[in-house]
């Protein structure tokens, strides 16, 4: 650790001593490079106007942080604050944790980011200017503002998107989600009430992430309407979410009744989600202002991140500054029709928007314990998330990752959104689900007796006749037939491989 302080150091020293030995000139071009980066910051959206974010170089973050590093870089501003948004718990012994056994922190990509606060607003392009050229600091950004993604329409009695993605048929297939999977929403909060949210929504992790309370209660409604499209309960009345349980977590980032949040509470969410472990976030506020820092952060954290594309109607390969699709765990969303068009007002990208889901007047949860149905990009987000966290819930095997390209990789190709984002496709739970029964299997895995790599009714006779006591197993043959690994061969792991061949149950390899 400690070389890697010095090697920083001195890569620091020699580009200081290069660049002091630069002509006029080349110092002057440097100059103004970093005056039109800042300047194109200041004009990309609107920001709190004291505030920067700053993301420290990989060298001198987590492990390798040391107090000198981080005077040098803030030393040369006039702050009024200065704090550290995001945790790495395995080099921070402040980080309160828990269950550090259970955080979701990808050590690989971490970062150091802080929020500085100056002393004089009028001082910003000249504090970003000396923060972009320090070599320790890898983004340094102003600290935008950010708004839901969302407009309302009057009650319908239409939950089309469920049939759309093929919610139910999942369903039959056993595939209907588990209280195991943890969703946290970063949101306006919820309606604490709604009879059709309180079942499945976890109280002690919610959290007020702007106000440091635990009071999410949602005075804008935004949220509310989310929770429902993930996980509405199926209790015989009002609406129901693509996952009939779920664990989803109310984190409140919002500022204000209009919903309005920064790209600091924001990170500071997402740095909550991976301290404890949460394991799908989603994020339905517009990006237009793409901030690098978010990023970052996003990086940081070792769940699923899906957001919304946005409501401009613009293709954002053009428009965006950010590049969220090098980020591996990061899904951006489109919105729908129920014909299979792009919505209107959807934003739209070849390389920026992974897929489209429904977003169209899409029915759900409203405050006040009513229901209605809404428009947006901010809609069609958290259908994306209820596939995940329906997938994550049953194919326990999987990798974050592994279950991103397994969304990616099965959705309803349309020639409508061919060109408009990288798939080509809208989501389709049923494609996923479907995928995971046809994928070939490790030989002797659970339920694969014979080795095929496939789970057929001969595995199902074996099993029958081991537990009969008629068939003598090789060792590999015994360990697959314990599909329920109990221990020993019995009429429920029978019971098991024959439902997983009619596909009414499905368990992974391993």
């Amino acid at each position: 650790m400690k070389s890697s302080k010095i090697i920083s150091l001195l890569i620091c020293f020699v580009i200081l001593i290069a660049v002091s030995s630069f002509p006029v000139s080349v110092n002057a071009a440097v100059d103004e490079q970093v005056n039109e980066s800042v300047t194109k910051m200041l004009n990309s959206g609107e920001y709190i106007a004291d505030e920067i974010l700053v993301t420290l170089k990989k060298e001198v973050s987590g492990l390798y942080s040391n107090r000198q590093t981080i005077e040098s870089v803030f030393e040369p501003i006039s702050s009024e604050s200065i704090v550290k948004l995001t945790d790495n718990p395995f080099a921070d012994k402040g980080a309160e944790v828990s269950n550090p056994e259970g955080v979701l922190v990808n050590t690989d990509n971490y970062r150091d980011i802080y929020l500085l606060k100056l002393k004089d607003e009028s001082e910003m392009k000249k504090a970003l200017g000396i923060l972009i050229n320090n070599c320790d600091v890898e983004i340094a950004e102003p600290n935008y503002i950010l708004y839901p993604d969302a407009t309302y329409d009057p009650l319908s009695n239409n939950q089309w998107q469920l049939d759309k993605i093929g919610t139910g048929a999942s369903w039959d297939k056993g595939f209907t989600g588990k209280s195991d999977v943890q969703v946290g929403i970063l949101d306006t909060g919820i309606d604490t009430g709604h009879t059709d949210l309180v079942s499945n929504v976890d109280y002690t992790l919610a959290w007020d992430i702007y106000l440091n309370t635990s009071d999410v209660t949602d005075v804008n409604g935004h949220g509310t309407f989310i929770a429902g499209l993930i996980g509405a309960d199926l209790n015989g009345s009002g609406v129901v979410g693509v996952n009939k349980a779920v664990t989803m977590i109310p984190l409140k980032i919002s500022h204000d009744a209009q919903g309005s949040s920064t790209i600091s509470t924001m990170i500071s969410g997402v740095n909550y989600a991976a301290l404890y472990g949460i394991d799908i976030l989603n994020l339905s506020y517009t990006l237009s202002s793409m901030s690098t820092t978010l990023e970052q952060a996003v990086q940081n954290y070792g769940g699923l991140f899906v957001s919304s594309a946005g409501n401009d109607g613009d293709d954002i390969d053009v428009n965006m500054n950010g590049h969220c699709n090098n980020v591996q765990n990061w899904i951006v969303v489109g919105a729908t029709q129920s014909n299979d068009t792009r919505a209107s007002f959807s934003n739209y990208g070849a390389t920026y928007v992974d897929l489209f889901a429904p977003g169209y007047s899409v029915y759900s949860t409203k405050r006040n314990n009513t229901y209605g149905s809404g428009s947006g990009t901010s809609f069609a987000a958290p259908l994306v998330v209820a596939a995940a966290a329906v997938l994550m819930a049953h194919a326990t095997d999987l990798s974050v990752i592994q279950i991103k390209d397994l969304l990616l990789n099965n959705v309803a190709a349309l020639p409508a959104l061919s060109g408009l984002c990288v798939t080509g496709g809208r989501l389709s739970l049923i494609n996923a689900v479907n995928a995971l029964y046809s994928a070939t299997r490790p030989a002797y895995s659970k339920g694969d007796v014979n080795g095929s790599g496939t789970i057929t009714s001969s595995d199902s006779l074996i099993i029958k006749r081991i537990y009969l006591g008629t068939y003598t197993p090789t060792p590999k043959q015994l360990v697959a037939a314990d599909v329920n690994k109990s221990g020993t061969v019995t009429s429920i792991d029978y019971i098991m491989v024959v439902r997983y061949c009619n596909e009414t149950y499905y368990f992974p390899p391993y």
